[in-house]
């Protein structure tokens, strides 16, 4: 099991989270990998939050548009912008994917 921020949901908030998150991952270049290393994709969904499924997609959709960069700027001052900023990862879609060895 594989989760992981989706690099073409993030876009360049993908850089600004954690600095551990330095390979970037979309749905298609994980199940390249995946293949590469022999294995086989059972399932993958995406998850913003504790939703799954499109409801994800569509949830971290709004929190983009609710939250843009510029927000930091203005609100930054009076609230600690990691706790902002975090706060808004936490919605962002990722992608969970199950694989198994090929046999």
């Amino acid at each position: 099991m594989v989760a992981t921020p989706d690099y073409a949901s993030w876009g360049y908030r993908f850089f600004d989270c954690d600095y551990t998150h330095s390979f970037p991952f979309t749905r298609r270049r994980l199940g390249q990998l995946l293949q590469d290393h022999e294995f086989e994709v059972v399932e993958e969904t995406f998850y913003s939050g504790a939703v799954f499924g499109t409801l994800a997609q569509v949830l971290g959709g709004i929190c983009r548009i609710a939250y843009p960069q510029w927000v930091d700027q203005l609100i930054g001052k009076a609230i600690p912008r990691d706790i902002l900023n975090r706060g808004l990862l936490t919605f962002l879609p990722c992608l969970v994917t199950i694989a198994v060895r090929k046999a």
